[in-house]
C-alpha cells in the first residue's frame, strides 16, 4: 500500500487523498467502514485511526503500526517508522521551518506549523540506563535479545500523527 503523509492536507492512499474536514461518509468511501471508539475510527487492523471533530469531519489522522506493522508512511520519500528516529526528526524540523515545536524528552516531539507529531515508548537514553544497570547488576548485556529488542524500539518511531492546521498549537 502507497500511504504518503502530505502535512496539513491529510494522506494519501494508493493515490486518493484522505484530507482534513472530510466528513465520515467521504472517509469511509476512500478507507470503508471503520471500528468506532468514541470521536475515533479505526482502520487497517488497527494501524490507523482517524479522529472526527464535533462536526464529524476529519481532524487528525493517525498511524499506529510503527517499524513491524503493516502500513509503513513515508513523508517526502523516508519511510517513517522504518528510518532512524533521529533522521525523521530532522526532516520534520526542516519542514517545520522553525514554526514551534515541543519536545517531551525524547519519547515524543509536535511540530506546530505542520501539526505532525511523532511518539515512542523509549529512548536511546533508557537503553543506556538500562545497559548500566545490567551491568552493575552482572546480567549480560552481549545478544541479550530483550535488550536488542529495546535499541530497536528506541531507534524508531512508534506513531506519527498529524491534524489539521492548529491542531497541535490548541
Amino acid at each position: 500500500m502507497d500511504l504518503k503523509i502530505l502535512p496539513l492536507e491529510g494522506i494519501s492512499i494508493n493515490g486518493s487523498v484522505l484530507a482534513f474536514g472530510m466528513t465520515r461518509a467521504e472517509t469511509e468511501a476512500v478507507l470503508g467502514v471503520g471500528e468506532t471508539v468514541g470521536t475515533r475510527c479505526y482502520y487497517e487492523n488497527g494501524e490507523l485511526a482517524v479522529d472526527f471533530d464535533a462536526d464529524d469531519r476529519v481532524a487528525f489522522i493517525e498511524f499506529l503500526g510503527g517499524i513491524d506493522g503493516n502500513l509503513q508512511p513515508t513523508l517526502d520519500g523516508i519511510f517513517v517508522f522504518s528510518a532512524d528516529a533521529n533522521e525523521v526528526e530532522a526532516l520534520l524540523r526542516r519542514k517545520n521551518c522553525d514554526g514551534g515545536e515541543t519536545s517531551e524528552q525524547g519519547y515524543a516531539v509536535r511540530f506546530h506549523a505542520i501539526s505532525v507529531g511523532v511518539y515512542r515508548e523509549i529512548t536511546p537514553d533508557d537503553v543506556r540506563e538500562m545497559i548500566a544497570e545490567m551491568q552493575a547488576s552482572g546480567i549480560p548485556t552481549a545478544q541479550n535479545e530483550d535488550l536488542l529488542a529495546d535499541q530497536r524500539r528506541a531507534s524508531h518511531w512508534a506513531t506519527v500523527g498529524l491534524g489539521r492546521a492548529g491542531y497541535y498549537s490548541a
